[in-house]
């Protein structure tokens, strides 16, 4: 691993150039027998550094063939930030394992980034075992440059002492944030768009006044991290925020959180915003801790004219009416992801799929989970001796979600994966009943794949769909893959077969998978 500068103008300096320490650098930490060699770049304007990777004996003068060089650690975080503060045209910085082993670092990175007055956007990714402090964030919220309109921080928040935060204050009032003019920015940051906030090993989070005070610097926030909140109180600040001060958020992202707290304290912070006006919701980790489902289902509806991309990934037990609620409400709808461990016993069954018709008829990419009870997967047409009405009505809504997901004429992505609650089996080991056969008058049996032909710009095609499968390999054959060719002109991926079969010995393709190459050369019959 190395640090990367990336020059967007190619004129630079030629030659090596000795470089004066900027004065809040401190003293102890330069080695005065060495002098950072670098070429100045009159426009560097993008800096990419991982600083673990970075050793200064490659940076540093002296002849790095020379076996009787001295060891030299790796580059301090110090130097990283003078390297920056010698680039005053920077608009992008991206530090990846910065670490505020001696204290300096987050009053020394403050100054430097208040120095870039063209800077818009920094990522800083700081490792889990070294936590950063209230004060680390105070010094650098409170001293960026106004220019800025992407700032994101990934760490963790604990006391200077490394013990857990009870009230996490944050303030632009307080006496110890440091400046290069030994006073902090007053002004908020109107430019700021995206906005991603360290996470909270604290039961409590971030304090009402700390919410009050980063929020009202956000006038222009548009994608929103949320943050760690779970009292009531704080909840209300959250939402009270938001309408007073960032009322143009339209992205929000819900991280992983170390304490769970409702679902629907997001939901409810976001209730002052205008309706109609987010677009995109991506919730990882999601879990319901047993709060009523209308909450999440206001969310979805007041905002069911505007909302382009949900997604809910490692997910846990979403109330079904709240996927009902967005199937059934949101038009513009382009990408719904839900994905789960396999752990997780929660599935949807198709009924819950089919309570309403679907108005999401814009909708792009489908991933979802389902459970096929036993007894659904019959391919026969009639009910078999001792078969319950149950598993007809299983069949019934199985087959009424397919003629769905055939109504969503603009799908480019289908991906619907297989997974049954009692069962330890992958989703690419029970194919899903009917979906990939044809109804066979002569014997009949029973196929849905007719009622997915309106889908003809579908580009991949993925989930339970495996060919191997012993259910599959008796019923889907050439009649099939012809009808493939004719509705499906322009498929690039189907996860027909396992992604090894090229490289495994005396694995043959299927004939009539051949022939469906040979009529569509660019397909893939495997997910690389």
């Amino acid at each position: 691993m190395h640090g990367l500068c990336t020059c967007q103008n190619q004129h630079s300096s030629s030659g090596q150039a000795e470089v004066v320490p900027p004065q809040w650098l401190p003293e102890y930490n330069i080695d005065q027998n060495y002098t950072i060699l670098l070429p100045l770049f009159n426009q560097l304007t993008h800096f990419h550094c991982k600083v673990k990777g970075i050793y200064s004996r490659y940076l540093i003068g002296g002849d790095v063939n020379d076996t009787n060089i001295r060891p030299i650690p790796p580059l301090d975080p110090l130097h990283v930030l003078w390297i920056i503060s010698l680039h005053p045209s920077l608009r992008h910085a991206v530090i990846d394992g910065l670490v505020n082993r001696n204290g300096y670092i987050s009053l020394v990175l403050g100054q430097t980034i208040a120095t870039l007055e063209g800077l818009t956007h920094l990522k800083l990714h700081v490792p889990a075992r070294y936590p950063v402090t209230p004060y680390d964030l105070q010094q650098l919220f409170f001293n960026c440059p106004p220019s800025l309109e992407s700032l994101e921080i990934f760490a963790e928040i604990r006391s200077s002492r490394g013990c857990l935060v009870n009230d996490v204050e944050i303030s632009e009032n307080d006496h110890n944030i440091v400046g290069p003019s030994s006073e902090p920015r007053k002004d908020p940051l109107c430019k700021l768009k995206k906005l991603r906030l360290p996470i909270i090993r604290s039961p409590k989070g971030y304090s009402t006044d700390s919410i009050d005070s980063i929020l009202k610097h956000c006038p222009a926030l548009e994608t929103w991290t949320a943050i760690d909140f779970c009292i009531d109180s704080v909840n209300d600040a959250v939402a009270n925020a938001i309408s007073l001060s960032c009322r143009n958020i339209r992205h929000v992202i819900v991280p992983p959180q170390h304490y769970l707290y409702g679902a629907g304290a997001v939901p409810h912070s976001l209730a002052g915003l205008p309706q109609n006006q987010l677009e995109t919701i991506h919730w990882m980790d999601f879990i319901n801790m047993g709060d009523p489902p209308e909450t999440m289902m206001q969310l979805f509806q007041r905002h069911s004219n505007s909302l382009r991309e949900i997604r809910f990934e490692r997910s846990g037990s979403i109330d079904k009416k709240v996927l009902d609620a967005i199937l059934s409400t949101c038009g513009s709808l382009e990408l719904l992801k839900v994905t789960q461990e396999q752990s997780n016993r929660d599935r949807f069954i198709p009924e819950d799929l089919v309570v309403s018709e679907w108005v999401c008829h814009n909708l792009q990419h489908l991933e979802l989970f389902i459970e096929v009870p036993e007894g659904n997967s019959s391919d026969q047409s009639n009910l078999e001796e001792g078969s319950t009405s149950e598993a007809s009505t299983g069949r019934d809504a199985l087959r009424q979600l397919y003629r769905q997901v055939g109504l969503m004429t603009k799908l480019k992505t289908l991906d619907l994966k297989r997974q049954d609650t009692y069962s330890d089996l992958k989703y690419h080991e029970v194919p899903l009943p009917q979906l990939l056969t044809l109804e066979d008058g002569e014997s009949g049996a029973m196929g849905c794949l007719s009622m997915l032909a309106g889908l003809a710009d579908l580009r991949e095609l993925r989930g339970s769909v495996r060919v191997d499968t012993l259910e599959v390999s008796k019923r889907m054959g050439q009649r099939e893959v012809i009808w493939m060719a004719q509705h499906w002109p322009v498929l690039k991926v189907a996860e027909f077969l396992p992604e090894s079969y090229a490289k495994t010995p005396g694995f043959e393709v299927p004939a009539h998978l051949q022939w469906l190459q040979e009529q569509n050369p660019r397909l893939r019959l495997c997910c690389e």
